[in-house]
């Protein structure tokens, strides 16, 4: 394994490796290996090195799992024509549909975080953005989280209406 003959010579600081090995039931499992020299001789070999290993194929398989629902959950929130957003409580947003992005021609870091009434598309509309406001006011008893939504987006107010309303 070059990675840890080029620590034990001093090419590199530490020994940082991950590998899958057969175990005799016949599965695979990924293992991790990290460690380092902590004593040499004077001209410059190892004498002590501290490590460990680890098995991480549960911690593999879950992430490749969560990837994968990640990406299942991508595809079919940008497969939408219609623009949608996820709200925390507060009414910040989480993430936004592609269709949303390309309508104004933005990313995603200029909308994730903002109050959704803050966002582009209702900002300028005093009417609308007080209606987004609205779920988020006091209401529903007080229970954290709660609200109702009643507010939709006119056709007239959507980038495409505007631009050929004003030809």
């Amino acid at each position: 394994m070059r990675e840890i003959g080029d620590h034990l010579t001093g090419v590199r600081p530490s020994f940082d490796a991950e590998y899958r090995v057969l175990a005799r039931d016949g599965r695979w499992h990924t293992i991790v290996d990290r460690g380092r020299v902590v004593d040499r001789t004077p001209d410059g070999r190892p004498v002590r090195m501290v490590g460990i290993k680890a098995d991480v194929t549960v911690a593999r398989s879950v992430e490749q799992a969560r990837q994968a629902a990640e990406q299942r959950f991508r595809e079919i929130f940008d497969s939408g024509f219609q623009y949608q957003l996820l709200l925390d409580h507060a009414g910040a947003v989480i993430e936004v549909n592609q269709h949303a992005l390309n309508q104004y021609a933005v990313d995603r870091g200029q909308v994730r975080g903002r109050l959704v009434w803050d966002t582009l598309w209702w900002a300028d509309n005093r009417g609308l953005k007080s209606d987004c406001m609205t779920p988020w006011q006091p209401r529903c008893g007080a229970r954290p989280g709660c609200m109702r939504t009643s507010s939709r987006v006119p056709v007239s107010d959507t980038p495409t209406s505007r631009s050929r309303s004003s030809r």
